[in-house]
This record gives C-alpha cells, structure tokens and sequence, in this order.
C-alpha cells in the first residue's frame, strides 16, 4: 500500500512538472507571436498601391507665350518668360535667335546662300542687336532714340526676330540690292520668317 501511495506521489510531482515546462515554454511563444506585424483587415479587397510619381528632367521647355506664329519660343524651364529664353548662334553668321527658331532661320541662310546671296543681321546700332536682343539692350536702344520696343514687348527679346543685312546692305530699295531683296520676300515665309509691315528690315516667326 505505501509503495502505490509512493508511485501516485511520483506521478503527480511528474505532472506538474511538465505542466510547469509547459508554461514556461509558451509564455515567450506569445511574446514572439505578438511581436509580428499583424495585416490590417481589408473587407475582400487588397489595397491598391499608389503609382510613384516620375520625376521629369529639368532642362529648356516651351515658353509661356501667345504670339503665334511659325514657332514656340524655348526657355530654360517650361512655362518660363521673356528673361529665361534658351538662344543659339546660327552657323556662318552673326546671328543669335531662340533654340526654338534656329533651324528655321539656319535653313534659310543656307538656302539664300545657295541662291548666291549672304545673310546677316544688321547690327549698326552696336554688336548683337541686329538679332537677340536682353532688356538691357532694348532699353539702351530707346534711350538712344531708336524706335524700339519698350523693354518685355519686342521679337528681339524672344529671339524670334532678326534685322537683316542682304549682301552686306540695308534691307531698302537700292537698286543694287534688288535680287537679294526679291529672293527674300519670295521664299522667307517657306521657312516660317515673316516681315514686319512697316519695317521692311525686320524679319520675325510672325511678322511682328
């Protein structure tokens, strides 16, 4: 009888033994079970990821402009003014006109110089203002009593004009100018380069 008593008090110290282990063992379960992220319940429909934004390059972009005419001036960012256009020189002359305009006014030099007659801006008021023109110089032009533009209206400032010596002259009716001149008024507008009414020299994308 004493020894079944003994064998029932081992089994029972085995017991709780092993439900001590057990308890031992399963709390830090739970904490590392906790510890995982835990999804958010979404009603049967996965949420939609949001498509990353593209960054664009920063660089020359069309103009904030309303002018028409047989192009859109460039600047050095997009929707930029008068006072950040992008200009280029045109190959073989004097001239500087907007990056916009240049391959227009580049064929056309070309194409007059095929003909037989040479093409430059007329810069008898000082260097570079018989083409792309600052501020600065359009204002020195009015100050000088030229008829020039009040500073932010002109072509000159866009790049998109230029002021034409024909064969080395003024663009005026001088008899020994006159096949230079003819050749122009015949096929500037081919290449989007319109005169201006009522100067005869001046010579821009849209005839302003």
């Amino acid at each position: 009888m004493a020894v079944t008593r003994s064998r029932m008090a081992c089994r029972r110290s085995l017991v709780l033994a092993l439900l001590l282990a057990v308890v031992l063992v399963a709390g830090p379960l739970a904490e590392v079970a906790d510890a995982r992220p835990r999804r958010r319940a979404t009603s049967g429909r996965r949420a939609k990821k949001r498509p990353a934004r593209l960054r664009t390059a920063r660089g020359p972009g069309p103009c904030k402009w309303r002018g028409g005419g047989s192009v859109h001036p460039l600047c050095n960012r997009r929707g930029g003014g008068i006072r950040l256009v992008v200009v280029t020189n045109v190959p073989g002359t004097n001239m500087s006109v907007n990056q916009a305009w240049a391959p227009n006014v580049t064929s056309f030099v070309q194409a007059a110089r095929a003909a037989g007659f040479d093409l430059q801006a007329h810069d008898g008021a000082g260097p570079g203002q018989g083409s792309f023109r600052t501020a600065a110089m359009q204002r020195e032009l009015r100050r000088r009593g030229y008829p020039a533009n009040r500073p932010g209206t002109s072509m000159h400032e866009w790049g998109l004009a230029v002021d034409l010596l024909c064969n080395g002259k003024l663009f005026i009716d001088d008899p020994s100018n006159h096949w230079c001149r003819e050749w122009v008024r015949a096929n500037a507008h081919n290449f989007g380069i319109y005169v201006h009414p009522g100067e005869p020299w001046h010579w821009s994308s849209n005839g302003r």
